[in-house]
């Protein structure tokens, strides 16, 4: 027999309509949709009450009734539905068909009743906020997640040789310039990548791992012809401004990136200016393409990739630090294509002590 309709009484709707608190998204969003909590209604110590003998206070719940009120006369009983509600995201997403992607967090089935589902689209009317569909990401919300991807790395991509970190190059943090790519000698047609990481064997050469989000089949097109090996080669360009910049290392605080590529790179002069740019030949390329989830599937079913590209979900980006997702990156890494790694040898060692260019 189907449940019978269910009145429901949201903490969260009472909390603002009669308790006059204020909304737990502002008070605290991130232990509010904490993944370890099933609901996202908050709790009192989320949301302090508002006293009533603050007249600011008194101000502030009136306005908040009047927005309340026109979208509450809205609310109807719903059903109690089994549906899966993901658990993972800037906000608690609910999501009744498949969950996408790679690694990502195993979602939940609960009883979530239908009407509680509007509480979370009103959380975000109040500000001005919308749930990010990690189905189809828009650019910006791509690079925000790659930003979240290590600034320095020695395990997404295992290094060469052993030793050194891979550095994150795009997306940028600060208002420094970060590395472009191009052919040699352009100056006009180069490329910024949404999301590059390079590892530095000296000044003159580089590896170099890029992540292009792609919001359409018609911009992938665009992206891969950036990248064809057969109809140029590629080099790296950065300025000594972004060497000489600083980066959160793992476990040694804020350091100089030429420091944090373990060795690779010496100090640049002190005379150097930091508008002087490097240009390193990128002796080996690797892309991650990332599509929306429905034309990933389209994609992949009739298209054979190039030995240097890799595509993945939309949805699958925030799942980097997953187990599924780092085995799948490590395969962008030039170790995984010899089956015994080769020892460094002292003539490769003497190769990355070469000086920096005055």
């Amino acid at each position: 027999m189907p449940p019978s309709p269910a009145i429901t009484c949201s903490p969260y709707r009472i909390g603002i309509r009669w308790d006059f608190q204020r909304l737990a998204c502002i008070t605290d969003v991130k232990s509010m949709f904490s993944v370890s909590r099933s609901c996202v209604a908050p709790i009192r110590m989320e949301c302090p009450l508002i006293p009533w003998r603050s007249s600011v206070a008194i101000l502030i719940c009136l306005a908040t009734l009047l927005r309340i009120f026109p979208t509450a006369a809205g609310l109807k009983r719903a059903p109690i539905r089994s549906g899966i509600v993901r658990t993972f995201g800037p906000i608690g997403v609910a999501d009744m068909g498949d969950v996408g992607g790679a690694g990502l967090a195993a979602p939940h089935t609960l009883d979530w009743p239908e009407a509680e589902l509007y509480d979370v689209a009103l959380q975000n009317e109040f500000l001005g906020a919308s749930l990010m569909d990690m189905n189809k990401l828009t650019d910006g919300e791509a690079k925000d997640i790659l930003r979240t991807w290590p600034n320095q790395s020695s395990d997404l991509w295992p290094p060469p040789g052993g030793t050194g970190f891979w550095l994150r190059a795009q997306p940028t943090d600060g208002d420094v310039a970060g590395p472009t790519l191009s052919s040699p000698g352009a100056k006009f047609f180069i490329t910024q990548p949404d999301g590059l990481w390079v590892f530095f064997l000296d000044y003159r050469t580089c590896d170099v791992v890029v992540v292009e989000h792609c919001g359409t089949i018609q911009n992938l097109n665009d992206k891969r012809s950036r990248y064809i090996p057969a109809s140029h080669s590629t080099v790296l360009t950065w300025t000594t401004k972004w060497v000489r910049a600083t980066i959160k290392a793992k476990g040694r605080g804020q350091i100089p990136r030429w420091k944090a590529t373990g060795g690779k790179l010496k100090k640049p002069n002190s005379s150097r200016k930091d508008s002087a740019e490097y240009v390193g030949a990128v002796r080996h390329l690797r892309v991650l393409y990332s599509l929306p989830n429905t034309d990933y599937h389209k994609w992949c079913s009739e298209h054979t990739p190039t030995g240097y590209e890799y595509f993945c979900p939309h949805s699958s980006l925030g799942s980097y630090n997953s187990q599924k997702m780092q085995a799948f990156l490590r395969q962008m890494s030039i170790t995984s294509q010899f089956y015994i790694k080769p020892k460094q040898s002292r003539g490769r060692a003497d190769a990355f002590s070469i000086p920096s260019p005055s």
